[in-house]
């Protein structure tokens, strides 16, 4: 069976609402090219690219083939080098360079040649996102120093801000005007709280860290919100009307937040986290639904409204499922990462009527729950790729 090409179905499980329609979600492809835990995911803008990164200290950046070749897929085009594993991946709007981080360094990246450009390395500690500037100008970084840095295009540093928090993930919101972080912050400072106060508990707890969500306006710092938690926070994800913001919380859950109000508005139970760092995003049209990996192997699919859980993946072997993202080119179609070493991609649709039974065989059938074997001549490999 050519499990690139798997057209197994999965059906939603059966707690779903029954007032909502099916969804249906069928693997197109899975991915081999790291041999080791594969941490971070991350389409290109125009949705022909995929990059991933991975505790082998490689990044691969995978290329859709083209259309009119009968077994078209996506194939491994570069595969770039880090002396520590790879951790965050940030296009350019224009595609045309990859930002990658491993450690406190940031290396620049030729999509085409896959040439290793520029290198820098002005964080003291751990970079744990980076994200590009949509006018290209630049991009920022953020990590466990504390530090938001502001970059130009060409990687001098522009702009500092030492935010006292340690920085587990920050977005921008896409009208400019704001930049969301969460992360730890291990000590109180009153004056840098912002607007919000200590909540009465974690006063009386007399806790040693808290975990926060830091809404700061743009160009200015300025801090607009200080929301407090108290369990950890690892990513977070704005909606394209930059209205909305959804955070993955540990142990088991993700909350959906209204960064204008500072409210709650929805929660979704389930996914497993732990001890390590799930990224979870918005997909389908709209951005009508919520998905998100776990610590379980499994992925989940939620309703974005009112937090029915639609369904559940459990196509990666052992291990986390540390993020999931949606092409911006195409809504159905998502990746997701795991520790299995692979990428899988992934198709939804509103309907069952995606394929015929009868369009099934014996032979087709893929036990998406067993292991990954490096040796299976089905799956994509990037052995023979060199590094730049």
């Amino acid at each position: 069976m050519d499990s690139l090409h798997s057209s197994m179905q999965t059906q939603p499980p059966a707690a779903q609402d029954d007032s909502k329609s099916p969804l249906v979600v069928t693997i197109e492809q899975v991915l081999q090219g790291h041999k080791d835990e594969i941490w971070n995911i991350c389409w290109s803008n125009n949705g022909k690219y995929l990059a991933s990164a991975s505790k082998d200290r490689t990044v691969i950046i995978w290329k859709k083939e083209e259309a009119d070749i009968p077994t078209s897929g996506w194939i491994a085009q570069h595969k770039l080098r880090h002396s520590f594993p790879a951790v965050c991946l940030a296009w350019s709007p224009d595609d045309s360079v990859l930002v990658t981080s491993a450690d406190s360094m940031i290396k620049f990246w030729d999509t085409t040649t896959g040439s290793c450009t520029n290198i820098v390395e002005k964080s003291s500690d751990t970079i744990t996102k980076l994200e590009w500037l949509p006018d290209g100008s630049g991009f920022i970084s953020a990590g466990l120093d504390g530090k938001i840095i502001f970059w130009n295009a060409n990687g001098t540093m522009k702009e500092c801000w030492d935010t006292h928090l340690k920085v587990f993930k920050f977005t921008i919101s896409p009208d400019l005007t704001r930049l969301v972080a969460v992360g730890e912050q291990s000590f109180v400072k009153k004056d840098n709280l912002g607007t919000s106060k200590l909540p009465e508990d974690v006063t009386k707890k007399r806790r040693l860290y808290f975990y926060q969500m830091i809404t700061y306006e743009l160009p200015t710092g300025k801090i607009l919100s200080t929301i407090f938690f108290e369990d950890g926070l690892t990513s977070i994800r704005i909606t394209k009307d930059s209205r909305f913001a959804l955070i993955n919380c540990a142990p088991c859950g993700l909350e959906l937040w209204d960064i204008c109000e500072s409210r709650k508005v929805e929660a979704y139970a389930g996914p497993k986290q732990e001890l390590t760092v799930i990224g979870s995003c918005f997909g389908g049209e709209e951005e009508k639904y919520i998905i998100s990996g776990s610590e379980d192997g499994q992925v989940y699919i939620y309703d974005r409204d009112d937090g029915v859980l639609l369904n559940i993946l459990s196509g990666h072997g052992k291990g986390c499922v540390s993020t999931a993202a949606v092409n911006p080119s195409d809504h159905e179609l998502f990746a997701t990462c795991s520790d299995d070493r692979t990428v899988r991609l992934w198709r939804m649709t509103d309907s069952f009527d995606i394929i015929r039974p009868s369009d099934i065989h014996d032979d087709d059938i893929h036990d998406d729950n067993s292991p990954v074997d490096p040796a299976e001549d089905s799956w994509v490999s990037v052995d023979a790729l060199d590094c730049a």
